[in-house]
């Protein structure tokens, strides 16, 4: 039986393989675009949204505390947080800034659904951008046990 395919078994001596050519890399997609969060999110269906579009949206943190998501503590927190001006946030995080952190990381380890972390994310944003000495807080004693930098990461 004659087979028309080469046998693979038998090397060829004398050639050198061809190299393969390299190809650009492709850059991720765009964070945030101007005006957007310095924590920009990468975001697939909405690439145009801004800080100021993510931040009007409802998240349902009750919901994520009855799914053990989220703790009472936390829901309570947030119930003040949420939805505020910056006029009544700055005293809030003035006086317990640490707490706030622990529940923006916390959600950021638990709850994957994009809106969510994209609107804590757009939250972080917007503390540090109104006052970027707040970042000290993610450093706070109180924080001392906690990864801060694998939320960010994963």
């Amino acid at each position: 039986m004659s087979n028309s395919s080469p046998d693979p078994s038998r090397k060829r001596k004398g050639r050198k393989k061809k190299p393969t050519p390299r190809r650009k890399q492709q850059r991720p997609p765009p964070l945030y675009p101007a005006g957007g969060g310095l924590f920009g999110h990468p975001v697939m269906d909405h690439a145009e949204l801004t800080t100021e579009q993510v931040l009007k949206r409802d998240i349902p943190w009750e919901s994520y505390m009855a799914n053990k998501l989220i703790s009472g503590t936390c829901l309570q927190l947030l119930r003040r947080y949420d939805h505020k001006p910056e006029s009544q946030r700055g005293p809030l995080l003035d006086e317990d800034g640490p707490s706030y952190v622990r529940v923006f990381l916390n959600i950021l380890r638990n709850i994957s659904k994009e809106d969510t972390v994209e609107y804590v994310l757009a939250l972080i944003d917007e503390m540090l951008a109104v006052n970027p000495k707040r970042a000290a807080l993610f450093y706070d004693n109180s924080l001392s046990g906690e990864d801060i930098y694998d939320p960010f990461l994963s």
